[in-house]
């Protein structure tokens, strides 16, 4: 793991404490991924405990984001109780994913915060753009229309239809 085992016992500690304030908490969750990452020996008990931390401060904010990053940097990761109750993570025989870590590094540069849209991040899930109402309706128009001439339907009854539904909501 680390040449230094202490080092990522403090890193722990200093998840533990930053818990509550989410930049501070997403930099340490990063440290600690990447110990484990860097091991490549499987021994996820750093992870495990930020994640039994988290649920101990019942944060449930932190445990999404955890279990995503997780998920992300080794998809198809497991997690299970051991016999005293605490949460393990299993990533044996995972792929451990490279762009998810460089997904990681690039949300804690720009100041995520584990309660902002650092999970969508690290998943590597892009922002939607909003639709503006004016392309939204000529793409349901484009849709209607096509509708039409595959039920062969003619512009006088679409009008009355429309008419029709719009009266119908007028009075709703």
């Amino acid at each position: 793991m680390s040449n230094n085992v202490n080092d990522i016992r403090a890193v722990n500690t200093a998840f533990k404490s930053a818990l509550g304030n989410g930049k501070g908490a997403a930099k340490h969750l990063a440290t600690l991924v990447h110990a484990v990452a860097n091991a490549g020996d499987g021994n996820t008990g750093p992870l495990a405990r930020a994640l039994n931390d988290a649920v101990g401060k019942s944060d449930a904010a932190a445990v999404k984001a955890i279990r995503a990053t997780i998920g992300s940097v080794w998809p198809g990761a497991k997690s299970a109780k051991d016999k005293n109750g605490n949460i393990v993570i299993k990533i044996s025989g995972c792929i451990q994913d490279a762009d998810a870590l460089a997904r990681l590094d690039a949300a804690v540069k720009k100041g995520l915060s584990l309660r902002d849209t650092f999970v969508k991040h690290v998943k590597g899930e892009a922002a939607k753009p909003k639709v503006s109402d004016a392309k939204l309706m000529t793409t349901k128009a484009t849709n209607f229309v096509k509708a039409m001439r595959t039920h062969k339907m003619t512009e006088a009854a679409a009008i009355a239809a429309i008419k029709a539904a719009y009266k119908a909501q007028a009075q709703a």
